[in-house]
């Protein structure tokens, strides 16, 4: 049963009540541990993540991770997609390794999104788990990534101040 609810729920449109893909996101995140044990069993796609990133992708993990993301940028469900996406990167991390550019991508849109800093931090937390299940050699530079982003944003903080 739970492979045809995941299905209806990847299903739902962004035509959708605001309250429906809150609910949606919402029960996303709460089955990233039956995503993590079950990662091809509702089907294969081919997506685009709407993140200026083109990717084609086959194993559920994905598809969850493009619905989320799709509703990350929109205020009303950007904490519910947020709350999700910090589940799904936290449990379903062994599966997600591939999109780190991705999940690197959504750090750099943390600071314009509408969530707080408290959600913000779950995120981070999240896609640090992901870059923790790399390759020994590829740690390193994910890491690095991660830790730019937050370094040019001060840098940017810290100029807008001198002047």
């Amino acid at each position: 049963m739970v492979p045809q609810v995941v299905d209806a729920l990847l299903q739902v449109p962004d035509t959708a009540h605001a309250a429906v893909r809150h609910t949606t996101l919402l029960l996303l995140g709460e089955l990233s541990e039956w995503i993590d044990k079950h990662p091809a069993t509702v089907g294969k796609c081919n997506i685009t993540v709407l993140l200026g990133i083109n990717v084609k992708i086959a194993l559920i993990t994905e598809p969850v991770l493009h619905h989320i993301l799709r509703s990350i940028n929109e205020p009303c469900l950007s904490v519910a997609a947020a709350n999700a996406l910090e589940s799904i990167t936290s449990v379903c991390r062994n599966h997600l390794t591939s999109h780190l550019s991705i999940l690197l991508r959504v750090v750099e849109l943390l600071a314009s999104l509408p969530i707080n800093t408290e959600t913000a931090v779950k995120v981070v937390k999240g896609i640090t788990k992901v870059c923790n299940r790399l390759p020994p050699h590829q740690v390193t530079d994910a890491v690095l990534q991660l830790c730019k982003v937050h370094v040019e944003q001060l840098r940017n903080i810290c100029q807008v101040n001198l002047i």
